[in-house]
């Protein structure tokens, strides 16, 4: 019984871990311009664009993802990812990358109403925060905020 117990416990967390790697996989093949269309549709809903705004604010973003598929490096093979040219290459794709989000910025802030902007921005602040959470090894948890389990924040 303790052992189909276990086998049972065991395949659901299989299950789990691969429904969560192919979750992650669909967002990374999508190509850029339904990346774009789908960050369109998530700002559309939350800073309540016109249709006019969204029909520039998805040009913008599809010119955006495009622009950053096109620069992004290839990635090294795994014995090559810790050389000092690997690191440049990186070091020198994330300056391009945050030069391209700066002119994305000044773009979009002509397209939205200040406030908009400004929600805008307070949204991008929070998310920023999040993902550094995340590379430190925290985790936010859920919508409501609430710890969903994992790797707890001490």
């Amino acid at each position: 019984m303790k052992k189909v117990a276990l086998l049972l416990v065991v395949v659901l967390m299989s299950g789990l871990a691969m429904a969560q790697q192919s979750r992650g996989d669909k967002q990374k093949n999508m190509d850029p311009k339904a990346k774009a269309e789908q960050r369109t549709e998530r700002m559309a809903k939350s800073l309540s664009l016109t249709d006019a705004q969204k029909q520039k604010v998805l040009e913008l973003n599809i010119a955006e993802a495009q622009q950053l598929e096109a620069n992004r490096p290839e990635k090294p093979a795994k014995d090559q990812q810790n050389t000092e040219a690997a690191k440049a290459e990186r070091q020198k794709w994330q300056e391009k990358k945050q030069a391209d989000r700066t002119a994305y910025n000044a773009k979009l802030k002509t397209i939205l109403t200040p406030e908009q902007y400004t929600k805008y921005t307070e949204i991008q602040a929070k998310r920023d925060s999040t993902d550094n959470c995340k590379k430190d090894g925290k985790r936010q948890g859920g919508k409501d905020g609430k710890n969903k389990g994992g790797n707890k924040s001490k």
